[in-house]
């Protein structure tokens, strides 16, 4: 446990209830979140979680295979480890400690908090010190024309966002602002780079917008696939 970020739950008005970090929550899927808990919960913040894949997917209402996939997920993410295994009546149970992430979590979240102060105050500095430009007198004013051209080209200019320009950070901002993580996001950053492989020339101008579009579009299917459809429901054979 690092110095400083102690966390207990063995105090009597502290009972029955599960801590987790926030950098937990905005940076996991829904099974990935929904198994973390569930493994914290029976871990605590000493413990291990010794719980087999069947029960984990008893509790989590899934089924075994995704179970042990989204546990190597979490591996990969560094937020749980493997410690070894204990005995069971037919074979030998996987045992997992989790990560002590508080002090990263604190960490994140100040950092955050300084650089929105820093550009807050960056801006005000801004706002206060940048100098009045004073129209000059006797001089022949633009055509209205030409200054229309140049505006929409700065637009056009902003607008246009290269391929090559998709950075970790960026794709770490598109994981925030949809709350998915960042594998997540990059799943679809590859599938982006495929469908633009296939194509003649390029089709987007701002392929950060475009990634945002793939990650909405992936996060509605599989908002999707969860809502039972009315008009596939099953037949009733009782009276055939």
């Amino acid at each position: 446990m690092n110095k400083g970020f102690f966390i207990s739950e063995e105090t009597p008005d502290r009972e029955y209830f599960t801590v987790v970090p926030n950098y937990i929550i905005n940076h996991s899927t829904i099974w990935e979140r929904d198994l973390y808990l569930i493994m914290k919960r029976i871990a605590g913040e000493l413990g291990s979680c010794f719980a087999s894949h069947q029960t984990l997917a008893a509790k989590t209402g899934v089924s075994r295979p995704t179970i042990s996939r989204t546990i190597q997920k979490l591996i990969a993410k560094g937020w749980i480890k493997e410690v070894g295994s204990r005995p069971a009546k037919t074979h030998p149970i996987k045992e997992y400690q989790i990560v002590d992430l508080w002090k990263m979590n604190v960490d994140f979240y100040r950092e955050q908090k300084i650089r929105k102060t820093q550009n807050e105050s960056f801006q005000k500095d801004m706002s206060t010190t940048e100098p009045k430009i004073c129209k000059p007198q006797n001089i022949e004013e633009e055509p209205m024309g030409r200054r229309t051209i140049i505006k929409k080209e700065i637009i056009k200019k902003e607008r246009i966002f290269p391929l090559e320009n998709i950075t970790d950070e960026i794709m770490q901002e598109i994981a925030i602002d949809y709350h998915v993580s960042l594998g997540f996001v990059k799943f679809q950053f590859e599938k982006l780079k495929a469908y633009i492989a296939n194509r003649t020339k390029r089709p987007y101008k701002n392929y950060k917008a475009a990634l945002r579009n793939f990650v909405l579009i992936a996060l509605e299917r599989q908002m999707e696939r969860r809502i039972p459809d009315a008009t596939k429901a099953g037949v009733d054979a009782r009276h055939i």
